[in-house]
Order: C-alpha cells, then sequence, then structure tokens
C-alpha cells in the first residue's frame, strides 16, 4: 500500500506546508492500524505551491521543488523553516506572495521514517511532475 503523504495545505487551502512531519506522522499512524508495516510504503512529492496570501483562488501555483529554490534564488529571498519546512515570502505585482516546498533537508527527515520505526516498514519514495532536484 502506497501512502501518499502531501497536500496538508494545497491550492484550495491557506497557504503552509504541503506535507509537514507531524500530519505526515499521523497519517502514518493511522495507516498502520490497518495495513502491516511492511506492507506500507511511504511517497511523498517534491514540490511545493506559491500562494497569494490570503489564499485566493485560482491564483495558487503548482511548482516542482527545484523551480521554487530557484525562484527564491533569483529573489535573493531569505528561506526561513517554519514546521521543519523551507517557505519565503516575496511581493508579486503589488500582492504578498508565500512559498511552501520540500527541499533535500525536509525529504531526509521523511526517508529516514522506516528506518527510525523499528517497525519493518518498506522504504519511502517520492514523485515530482517534473525532473526533481539532484540533491534530493
Amino acid at each position: 500500500m502506497i501512502l501518499m503523504a502531501y497536500d496538508s495545505h494545497w491550492e484550495g487551502t491557506e497557504a503552509g506546508p504541503t506535507a509537514p512531519l507531524p500530519w505526515v506522522e499521523e497519517n502514518i499512524a493511522l495507516a498502520l492500524r490497518d495495513i502491516p508495516a511492511d506492507r506500507l510504503v511511504l511517497a511523498t512529492g517534491l514540490f511545493g505551491y506559491d500562494w497569494t496570501v490570503p489564499a485566493r483562488a485560482g491564483v495558487t501555483q503548482y511548482l516542482p521543488a527545484q523551480d521554487l529554490a530557484a525562484r527564491a534564488r533569483r529573489l535573493r529571498a531569505t528561506v526561513g523553516r517554519r514546521l521543519g519546512r523551507p517557505f519565503f515570502r516575496y511581493r508579486r505585482r503589488n500582492l504578498q506572495q508565500e512559498v511552501w516546498f520540500e527541499d533535500v533537508e525536509s525529504f531526509a527527515e521523511k526517508l529516514a521514517w522506516p528506518a527510525g520505526t523499528g517497525s519493518g516498514a518498506s522504504p519511502s519514495g517520492a514523485w515530482a511532475l517534473k525532473n526533481p532536484d539532484a540533491g534530493t
């Protein structure tokens, strides 16, 4: 069974991390009630969202994580961490934007999940609609 652990926050919600670790852990615990650990694979996305803040329908943008990291570099934005996930803010067309995405550090936390549980759980995996960051 593949547990797709992403979209805690998404295009239809307020800005926030796509897969904060406490939320991922909570969903793993729920899945393990009915699925043997050795049959569970944790999958997470290598992407993020760029929200107009406050969130407005139709203006949130999905992008692969490496594109969002490149955007932060291009804008010379300071990337902070909240809930263990990278984010940054900037202004576009006089609107406040807030960007949340996954990086090597946040993804590594999720990859460590099976080994850290001692449960015999299957490895983790990831997906992206575009080539992921070489570091991940």
